[in-house]
C-alpha cells in the first residue's frame, strides 16, 4: 500500500531545516515555542495546502478511531490553544496537557535544553500549564473549530498537593476536562514534579486508580517512565491490565548516561539517546501485556518509528522528533509506515 502526499509543500521540510529552524533554534526553546503560540491562530487558519499530508491509514486502538498512527505526545501543547494548529500537520491525535488542579508556573528558567549533537533535549519544566478551569475553556474555544482527530487529554498531581490527597486532586481535574477528551492518561512518571515517580510503586498506583476509576468513562491510560526495572515494570502489568485501556511508553529518563561527554542538565533526557531504552521496555511490555501500548520516546525518523511499530507499539507519539524535524514531521512517518507495513497492518490492529 503506497501513499503520496495530497497537495503541494514537498519542499517545506528543506525550507524548515535551511531556514525556520536555524532561526527557531537561535532562540531560547521557551521563546520560540511562545512565538509559536502567539502564531497559531493564524497558522491554523492556513490553506490545506500548506500542511500537505499523506491517505489515512485508520487504526482502532481502545475503541478510538485514529486516521493515523502517529500522535504528538503531551508536553507540546500545555494550554489546549495549539490543537487547531496542530490537528492540521498530519497527526492522527494530539495529546495536551499535563494539566494540573491547580495553575502552575512551573519551574525556574532555564527548564529546557537543546543538545543537537545528540538530537536530545533535557527539560525540567515542572507540569507549568494555566490548571484544569483554564485549560478547558481554551479546548472549548480550539474545538469549537471542529474535532479532525482524537485529543487525549494528560492530567498530573499538583505540586502543591500533599500525596494522601492525590486522589481528590486527580478527581477535580478529571471532573473539569472529562467530557473533553476522547482519552485520558494519568501521568504518575515526570521526573520534574518531587515524589511523582513514587506513585508508580504498584500499591501507590493501585491505589490511586482505584480511586480515580469511578469519575472516568473514558479509555485510561498510564505513562509509565522507562527508568523502572524489568521487576518493577513486571509487578505493575498483572494490575493494570485489570484496570486501564492501555499504556503510554515511555515518558522522559534521568539516566544521564545516556547523553556521555555533554553537560548534563538536571531533567528528564528525550529523543534520540532515549530510543533503545524505551524500545526495550516496549519489546518487555508487549511480550507479557495484552494492553495496546502507545510507543514515545526517541522516534526521530522513520526508520525508529518503523522499529518501535515492530516492538510492539499500537500508536506512536512524537514529541522531540517533531521540534528537530518540523511541521511535516506526522506526515512523512505516517507515508513511510504506509509504504514499510503490509495491508493488514496498515489498515488497523
Amino acid at each position: 500500500m503506497v501513499s503520496r502526499y495530497r497537495g503541494a509543500g514537498s519542499s517545506a521540510p528543506v525550507l524548515y531545516r535551511r531556514c525556520l529552524k536555524p532561526l527557531l533554534f537561535h532562540l531560547d526553546p521557551e521563546t520560540a515555542h511562545r512565538l509559536l503560540l502567539l502564531s497559531a491562530p493564524v497558522l491554523g487558519r492556513l490553506p490545506r495546502i500548506c500542511f500537505p499530508r499523506p491517505r489515512r491509514a485508520p487504526r482502532s486502538v481502545a475503541g478510538i478511531s485514529f486516521p493515523g498512527p502517529v500522535g504528538l505526545a503531551a508536553g507540546f501543547d500545555k494550554t489546549g490553544e495549539l490543537y487547531p494548529f496542530l490537528s492540521r500537520l498530519g497527526f492522527g491525535f494530539i495529546e495536551c496537557g499535563t494539566f494540573t488542579w491547580e495553575e502552575q508556573a512551573g519551574n525556574p528558567r532555564p527548564r529546557i535544553f537543546r543538545y543537537p549533537a545528540q538530537r536530545a533535549l533535557v527539560n525540567r519544566m515542572g507540569f507549568n500549564n494555566p490548571g484544569a478551569r483554564r485549560a478547558r475553556a481554551n479546548l472549548l474555544r480550539s474545538l469549537s473549530r471542529g474535532r479532525p482527530v482524537p485529543l487525549g487529554i494528560n492530567i498530573g498531581k499538583s505540586k502543591n498537593a500533599a500525596d494522601q490527597d492525590a486522589a481528590d486532586d486527580l478527581n477535580r481535574t478529571i471532573e473539569v476536562l472529562h467530557d473533553l477528551a476522547d482519552y485520558l492518561v494519568i501521568n504518575v512518571s515526570s521526573p520534574n514534579t518531587p515524589g511523582l515517580r513514587a506513585f508508580q510503586a504498584v500499591h501507590r498506583l493501585r491505589a490511586l486508580l482505584e480511586a480515580i476509576l469511578p469519575r472516568i468513562e473514558k479509555p485510561l491510560f498510564v505513562k509509565l517512565a522507562p527508568d523502572l526495572t524489568p521487576e518493577e515494570t513486571a509487578e505493575l502489568i498483572p494490575m493494570l491490565e485489570k484496570r486501564v485501556a492501555g499504556l503510554i511508553l515511555t515518558n522522559t529518563s534521568t539516566d544521564y548516561s545516556l547523553l556521555p561527554d555533554a553537560p548534563i542538565q538536571e531533567g528528564g533526557i528525550s529523543g534520540q539517546p532515549l530510543f533503545e531504552k524505551s524500545t526495550q521496555m516496549l519489546r518487555f511490555v508487549h511480550s507479557r501485556c495484552s494492553l495496546p501500548v502507545i510507543a514515545s520516546g526517541g522516534v526521530m525518523d522513520e526508520a525508529r518509528a518503523r522499529a518501535k511499530m515492530e516492538a510492539g507499539a499500537a500508536l506512536l507519539q512524537v514529541y522531540t522528533g517533531f521540534i528537530y524535524e518540523g511541521p511535516l514531521f506526522a506526515a512523512r512517518l505516517h507515508r513511510a509506515l504506509l509504504e514499510s507495513l503490509d495491508p493488514d497492518r496498515a489498515g488497523g490492529n
